[in-house]
This record gives structure tokens, sequence and C-alpha cells, in this order.
């Protein structure tokens, strides 16, 4: 899966709200819409309790320092201000709070990262274009604590 990394446009905006989570459901279900895809469930986030997040054998906690491993995905122009996609990358932040992804009978619980500011490379080459802090949503399986990073 490559759209598994998702920000919104405004690098203020506070995920780990409902309201702003509703907000993003609604622009996710709007961006499933335009790409004509048919019988797709509307997808909706909510705030989970969970302090920990375990995939397989992946565990993020609230507070920790993580990377982004593989190939996590792009960020959208609407996400990150850039007329640009750029590619995740290896990208450090901290994990600020966890949601529920709903979509049909598919359950799915996301981390929200708040990512440091950096500089990102656009998704098809090119110059890298320096970004603010944003909190974007990711799989907890394309993450790893940032002291596991090797150089």
């Amino acid at each position: 899966m490559l759209l598994l990394v998702h920000a919104l446009a405004a690098p203020s905006v506070d995920l780990c709200t409902q309201p702003a989570l509703d907000v993003y459901a609604a622009a996710e279900n709007a961006r499933w819409a335009n790409l004509e895809m048919l019988d797709i469930s509307r997808t909706a986030h909510t705030l989970s309790e969970a302090t920990t997040v375990t995939f397989e054998s992946t565990t993020v906690s609230l507070g920790e320092r993580v990377q982004a491993t593989g190939r996590p995905g792009t960020l959208k122009p609407e996400a990150t201000g850039q007329p640009l996609e750029v590619a995740v990358g290896e990208h450090q932040g901290t994990v600020v709070c966890f949601t529920r992804s709903v979509s049909g009978s598919f359950h799915n619980e996301l981390a929200v990262v708040r990512w440091d500011a950096a500089s990102w490379v656009p998704r098809n080459g090119g110059e890298p274009v320096a970004l603010p802090q944003f909190q974007g949503l990711i799989h907890p399986s394309y993450l790893k604590p940032a002291s596991a990073a090797a150089p």
C-alpha cells in the first residue's frame, strides 16, 4: 500500500482531536470518490485511548521518537502545501496519539506522528523541498524507534 501516510494542509491542525479527524476523513473520502472507485466504503477515524499499538512485531508508544521505514508512501500537495508530491523516506517524528480507521468491516490502528521540519524529496525526483513540522497518520508497520535507526 502506498497511500498509508496522510497529513492535513495546515501544519497547526491537531489530528488528536475528533473534529480534526472528522475533517480528515471527509477529505480522504472525497479523494477516493475523485478516483471514481466503485463500491468504496466511507472511512471514519476515531481517537483511540491506546498508549501503545502493536502490529506483528512492531510496537510504537505515545511520545516515542520514531523513524519511517521502507516505502510507506507519499504526501500529497494538499497535505504539504507544496506543488509536488513528496516521498516519505526515512524522516523522523514523535508519536502524539493513535486513531482507529474504520472502512466497512476493515479496522486499522494508525499512529499520528508529528513529523519534524525537514527537507523532503519530490516523489519523481528533483531538488528537496523544506517542509515545516506537521502531523500525519501512518500505519505502525512503517515505523521503528528512532534509536533503532541504523546509519
